[in-house]
């Protein structure tokens, strides 16, 4: 028997080690070839979209839509001259002038009988009223243009008492330049009223020795909580002592000093600030004053109090459903038509109208409840001394 162990001298095997952390997640990533196909569908409809808004129809229809416009010229500008050049040989030729009447005499000494002028008088009356005219024309025609709104024609008949010839009408007054321009700047230079360049107040000696100047902050915390469901009061505790604003070593609220104030309920869509007012404030031991409303202020010296606001959305969004069930079901109920039975038909739209309204109605409603800004007990808050506070030495302890 040898001294060897039969079953051998090596080491036993290490068992496997134990796994203490897990696999890491695989990441999930999106299929290249369903992004390529996204891709290819909507350039496809793209590319769609742009040929049919290019397509002939559209064309056609825009083209039917065209509606041309012709220019046209004014009559009374159609014999006017080009230019210069234009007017003076217009102007010898007597071109544009109006018609002019002939003239007949009326003889009293024979009774009934007209004698006709003869040609050489019509000829000589007919220059001269052609002289005038070019005149009165130039006088008072525009540039590149002989005519007039005003210019008109008389003819005279042959009874008339005097036998006179075309007169032009005066032409209208060329409008009046607008002075109310001229007139603002006028004033503007002019500067209106002259205000004092010295100030009307002047310096005021302080109320007392023991005040506290306006634009000084009272720290305190609140007692009592707010919610703007309903108006009310609210009530803090100073938290600081307050000293004296001119020299700072008299202390004239002591710590423990209550506030009285009250708050507004009446708020609108979108406030998320309680607007507060402190009206009193009282000292330990008993005595008080008037604090004049006193806008209250968060610690950052803010108007208003914030904490909390619920603007009820959900009641809000409860009501738009109920609002949208109405509305099918009263699109359901007329939605068959009248058909043979017109009295059923009428009952149907009847309730369908009635429930309608009354979504409708339960929806205005739920617009017109306004926010609730609630404050919690102990927020921080400011008293914003907006007057002087004459007030007196705290002696206590």
């Amino acid at each position: 028997m040898s001294g060897r162990d039969d079953l051998g001298t090596g080491s036993p095997p290490r068992p496997a080690p134990i796994p203490t952390r897990a696999a890491p997640p695989v990441p999930r990533r999106l299929s290249r070839r369903a992004l390529a196909t996204l891709a290819g569908v909507a350039a496809i409809s793209v590319a769609a979209a742009l040929g049919y808004s290019l397509s002939q129809g559209h064309r056609t229809v825009a083209a039917r839509q065209t509606v041309s416009i012709d220019r046209r010229q004014t009559a009374a500008l159609a014999g006017a001259p080009k230019d210069y050049g234009d007017l003076a040989r217009i102007a010898s030729a007597g071109i544009g002038a109006p018609p002019v009447t002939r003239r007949t005499s009326v003889t009293s000494t024979t009774a009934g009988t007209v004698v006709p002028s003869t040609p050489l008088d019509n000829q000589a009356a007919a220059d001269r009223q052609r002289g005038r005219q070019q005149n009165d024309s130039a006088r008072a025609s525009k540039l590149f243009a002989g005519t007039s709104e005003g210019t008109r024609t008389t003819v005279v008949s042959a009874d008339s008492p005097s036998a006179s010839t075309a007169q032009p009408a005066t032409p209208a007054a060329a409008p009046i330049a607008n002075a109310d321009a001229q007139d603002r700047k006028a004033a503007f230079v002019a500067g209106g009223a002259r205000e004092p360049t010295v100030n009307s107040g002047r310096i005021a000696l302080s109320a007392g020795r023991y005040v506290v100047l306006a634009g000084s902050t009272i720290a305190a915390a609140l007692i009592t909580g707010l919610s703007s469901d309903l108006p009310g009061q609210v009530v803090a505790q100073v938290t600081e002592d307050v000293f004296d604003s001119v020299t700072g070593a008299t202390r004239l609220v002591p710590q423990g000093t209550r506030l009285i104030g009250s708050y507004d309920a009446r708020v609108t869509y979108g406030q998320t600030r309680a607007l507060v007012v402190w009206t009193r404030m009282i000292f330990p031991d008993g005595r008080s004053i008037d604090l004049d409303r006193m806008i209250g202020t968060d610690a950052a010296g803010q108007s208003g109090f914030a904490d909390r606001v619920n603007s009820h959305t959900g009641k809000l969004l409860t009501a738009g459903l109920l609002s949208t069930l109405f509305g099918v079901g009263a699109n359901a109920a007329t939605a068959g038509g009248g058909g043979n039975n017109d009295i059923a038909f009428a009952i149907r739209e009847s309730a369908a109208r009635s429930v309608e309204s009354v979504g409708d109605r339960i929806v205005g409603r739920q617009l017109d409840v306004q926010p609730t800004i609630t404050v919690r007990p102990g927020a921080r808050v400011r008293v914003l001394v907006s007057r002087d506070l004459v007030l007196e030495a705290w002696n206590g302890g």
